[in-house]
């Protein structure tokens, strides 16, 4: 094994992990990543079978979290990525990954490589920011399920396991403990889990633990997995969260409004917004507070600069620092990134993947001083403490991801105070976001009562 020293925290649950398959839940920014390099070490050099590992992570987590970690920390374990957007590209990593030490893939091309990863005989399963499979009906889930048993060790890593429900813990358990939280996933639900609220064709939309059951279920849970938050473990710079608001100009307002009031916006010529449900009401509510909205043909509509305005006000406040602006839609990203010009960076999904890694390291380097991201890019994993300052130029309803992308600048290695800007629309959807996540409401809950109870302007 390497020669770098692990914190006390990080040696503790190495230590029970390498016991059996393990749940390593440790607070985001506590470095999860080096304790599965430190697995794959100890398993290379004390084969079950193979002594070879397979991590399974977010795409933006293969290069900028595993491989340079791994560079960093373990140059001597041969690295395979499995990732490629064509069958050709994933035939010629998979050959080219056979001799490797330690293979990478991402969630969503892991389906495409597990018949031949079964054939590879691993001995350990690491499946990194795990709650990618805390889903019971998704589809990575049950191939999940279906795959784990045949692996000797298989380690669940997760700052937040469970960031919606304690129903999420129930997959990430399974793979490692299964049946300890019951047979079948509706088992476990109907022994800790009331239904509670419904919509008006009797579907249940929200569960609740059963009065005086949360002790219970985190005992059993507690049997194979290690829980570590931070301020349990090391000591870190304090938070502190600064809220800027903008008034609605008068013709945003009227948009805002008809768009609540008749679910319709006329725009230019015959170009409309419209929404036909509540989620998509929601969309275009945070579409308008944002200056802009998208039009039926899929065109954008756009009515004022004002967050803009505002956010070169907190720029210029930060100074000569470096930042990282987080942005819910595309047309926000790229709005901010042609504002700033040759100053930004930005990450945002469906990027070339060198074109990303390279956008992060120009950031890093401090060659651009805004890095623009969009959270289901870079929200999970990645280490930005070259920054300590963050704006949330608009918010996404995710608690996870709220949580999640506060933890890239807020982790080993940070020396400095760390300080949010939140930029709210004033009397808008934005002001109840910020107060569900901030309250860790249920978001779906906050929202329709906004809904019902929101009156338009006079």
């Amino acid at each position: 094994m390497s020669a770098y020293t692990l914190y006390e925290h990080q040696q503790l649950v190495l230590d029970k992990a390498l016991q059996g398959s393990h749940c390593i839940f440790l607070q985001m920014g506590l470095g999860k990543t080096l304790v599965g390099i430190k697995l794959a070490e100890y398993f290379k050099a004390h084969p079950i079978m193979s002594g070879k590992t397979l991590v399974v992570c977010p795409l933006p987590l293969i290069e900028n979290a595993w491989m340079e970690d791994l560079k960093k920390f373990a140059p001597q374990l041969k690295a395979g990525v499995l990732w490629g957007r064509t069958p050709k590209q994933r035939k010629k990593a998979m050959a080219e990954a056979g001799n490797a030490d330690l293979c990478i893939v991402n969630y969503e091309s892991f389906r495409k490589v597990a018949k031949w990863a079964l054939a590879q005989n691993f001995d350990v399963l690491i499946l990194d920011e795990s709650t990618k499979i805390k889903s019971p009906q998704a589809a990575i889930s049950k191939a999940m399920l279906k795959f784990a048993p045949r692996i000797p060790r298989v380690y669940p890593l997760s700052g937040c396991p469970a960031p919606n429900s304690h129903m999420e813990y129930y997959n990430q358990v399974q793979v490692v403990s299964p049946n300890l939280l019951g047979g079948n996933f509706f088992q476990f639900r109907a022994k800790y889990f009331l239904p509670y609220g419904q919509n008006a064709a009797g579907q249940v939309f929200d569960w609740r633990l059963i009065p005086g059951m949360l002790e219970p279920l985190m005992g059993e849970i507690k049997k194979c997995a290690t829980f570590i938050r931070k301020e349990d473990a090391i000591e870190l710079p304090p938070k502190t969260f600064i809220v800027r608001k903008t008034p609605l100009e008068p013709a945003l307002r009227e948009a805002y409004d008809e768009m609540v009031q008749h679910k319709i916006l006329p725009l230019v010529g015959d170009r409309v917004a419209i929404s036909s449900n509540a989620l998509a009401e929601l969309m275009k509510l945070r579409q308008i507070t944002s200056g802009w909205v998208y039009a039926e043909d899929q065109g954008t509509y756009t009515f004022t600069d004002s967050k803009l305005s505002l956010l070169d006000g907190i720029l210029e406040e930060i100074g000569d620092n470096r930042v990282v602006i987080w942005a819910q839609f595309r047309h926000d990203v790229a709005r901010i990134t042609d504002h700033l010009g040759d100053q930004a960076a930005r990450a945002v999904g469906g990027m070339n993947k060198q074109d990303l890694q390279d956008n992060i390291a120009a950031f890093r380097s401090g060659q651009k001083p805004y890095l623009i991201a969009h959270p289901r890019t870079l929200g999970h994993g990645i280490t930005l403490v070259e920054a300590n300052y963050m704006v949330y130029y608009s918010l996404s309803y995710s608690l996870e991801e709220w949580s999640q992308t506060q933890e890239r600048i807020h982790r080993l290695g940070q020396d400095k105070n760390c300080v949010y800007f939140v930029i709210l629309a004033e009397d808008t959807i934005d002001e109840t976001i910020y107060k569900a996540l901030t309250k860790k409401e249920v978001m779906a809950n906050a929202a329709l009562q906004y809904l019902r109870a929101y009156a338009p302007s006079g």
